[in-house]
């Protein structure tokens, strides 16, 4: 399996936690949620031209701005809370190529979809990078923002 399959392979499975992450915005936190389709790049040539818009646009009342939330899927993992956090003092937030300034929160999802760790953008002067850290898919080696994960929430999906 190439990276790309592999990024592929990847992309596909996490698309559950973007919809689970969309479903807790709406029956729990009571805002509107509007999800972008999602694109692939089959060949690793195309991938530029299939990059998404964000996981997730929410809005907390009408006529307010739409904020971006990016949604990730943590598998194999199924901690609840910050003492069964497997990585008890620090949680990655975003690559830092990719990190986009109006990313309003980060959505991590254990690996049953049934809880949510939150990084509010607004967290980020407690932010710190972490050099090379392996790349899930195969990939080079990437600078990767990172938290002390006190600054994180921890939310019960309420879906199990």
């Amino acid at each position: 399996m190439t990276v790309h399959d592999k990024f592929l392979a990847d992309l596909d499975e996490s698309q559950a936690s973007k919809w689970a992450a969309a479903y807790w915005l709406v029956e729990k936190m009571k805002v509107t949620v509007a999800i972008p389709p999602s694109t692939r790049a089959e060949r690793y040539e195309d991938r530029h031209e299939h990059s998404d818009d964000g996981d997730i646009f929410m809005r907390q009342r009408p006529g307010m701005p739409w904020q971006l939330v990016e949604a990730k899927w943590t598998p194999g993992y199924d901690w609840e809370d910050y003492d069964t956090w497997p990585y008890k003092r620090q949680m990655f937030v975003t690559n830092v190529h990719s990190y986009r300034p109006d990313t309003h929160m980060f959505i991590k999802l254990n690996n049953r979809l049934s809880h949510a760790a939150v990084v509010m953008n607004s967290t980020k002067d407690h932010w710190f990078v972490v050099h090379d850290v392996p790349d899930s898919a195969g990939g080079e080696p990437k600078d990767v923002y990172a938290i002390d994960a006190t600054h994180v929430t921890f939310h019960d999906l309420g879906q199990s």
